[in-house]
């Protein structure tokens, strides 16, 4: 699976809200289970603890914008690639 990169903006089946990437292949604080992403709404950002929402890939329903992408974006593509079978 390739990971959007951080400060994608996207549409999730959750909600009618767009939601920025901050972070991928993301383990829930007390929860055993792996998130493919966490976002905060957009554009408003983080602003309370209780705005950032956890997603997986199956979710996003539409890409409204796509971050950056580089040489090391890619090197870390290759390192979630390597960690995406581990739970």
């Amino acid at each position: 699976m390739k990971y959007l990169p951080l400060g994608s903006v996207v549409l999730t089946s959750r909600s009618t809200h767009p939601y920025m990437i901050i972070a991928r292949r993301f383990k829930k604080p007390g929860k055993q289970e792996y998130f493919d992403y966490r976002g905060v709404p957009f554009p408003e950002g983080n602003t309370t603890e209780e705005n950032i929402r956890c997603f997986d890939q199956e979710d996003i329903r539409e890409i409204l914008f796509t971050g950056y992408d580089c040489e090391i974006e890619e090197r870390f593509q290759k390192f979630l690639s390597s960690r995406s079978n581990m739970t």
